[in-house]
């Protein structure tokens, strides 16, 4: 066995290690007894399960689902004086289920593993940035915005002919409905940085990433959005910086 074919088994107990900790860290969970050493064992699980064949991976999968259910179900369920032992919620099993596919995965691609390792961790460890959010930050009207962006996106933009139209081929509806895409997405994301870092370093953040998909769209959700702050008041420092950074990209 070559050190190639170690790399994705090396990979998976990276990344287990790397996801089993944080869990072990979480207040919720300590105590639990699965953690830093059972989510390698789970990526391991799914990676030796994938390097010895497809039968051998639907073994893996359905001991490790059956080992995670027990887990679960013991620390749930009721102890000897009929009280309830608590619930820990559903994440960590996702999380387990989801340590075992990725081990499978880094067989395959253990780039592609890892980096959505990094996601996994990266969303178990912001849980509570992520509820505030939520919670408190956003109002029904931005997750009505959110909505239809998703659906100017992933609805109506497959929809679109990709072809030439009107005089001279000049237009494609496609790359127009991208552009209004584009557009929604960077106004909705000046939106939620302006409410994260504040108006001025929210709009200086957005320009700077939506001036490189374009200048000119940028500059208007910008100035747009710097128009009109608190009291109907406008913010020219904000404005001046969302116009500079677009016109320099």
């Amino acid at each position: 066995m070559t050190m190639t074919e170690f790399v994705p088994l090396l990979a998976a107990v990276a990344f287990g290690l790397a996801i089993g900790i944080e869990r072990e860290r979480s207040p919720a969970h300590r105590g639990r007894r699965i953690g830093a050493r059972t989510f390698p064992l789970l990526a391991l699980v799914g990676a030796v399960g994938a390097l010895l064949g497809a039968a051998a991976l639907a073994v893996a999968l359905g001991a490790s689902a059956v080992v995670i259910i027990a887990w679960y179900w013991r620390v749930t369920g009721v102890d000897a004086d009929g009280d309830s032992t608590g619930d820990v919620g559903i994440t960590t099993v996702a999380a387990a289920v989801v340590t075992v596919l990725l081990g499978a995965l880094a067989v395959v691609n253990a780039q592609l593993a890892v980096a959505l390792a990094v996601i996994v961790v990266v969303l178990l460890a912001a849980k509570h940035r992520l509820h505030d959010f939520a919670r408190n930050a956003l109002d029904d009207r931005d997750v009505k915005d959110a909505v239809t962006l998703l659906v100017v996106a992933f609805l109506v933009l497959p929809l679109m002919p990709d072809r030439a139209f009107g005089p001279y081929g000049s237009l494609n509806p496609r790359t127009i409905w991208l552009l209004v895409v584009f557009l929604t997405a960077i106004g909705w994301a000046g939106y939620v940085a302006a409410r994260l870092l504040g108006r001025r370093w929210g709009l200086f953040v957005t320009t700077l990433a939506g001036g490189f998909v374009s200048g000119s769209a940028s500059t208007a959700v910008a100035a747009r959005a710097a128009r009109g702050g608190a009291g109907g008041r406008r913010d020219p420092l904000a404005a001046a910086v969302a116009v500079n950074i677009s016109t320099l990209v």
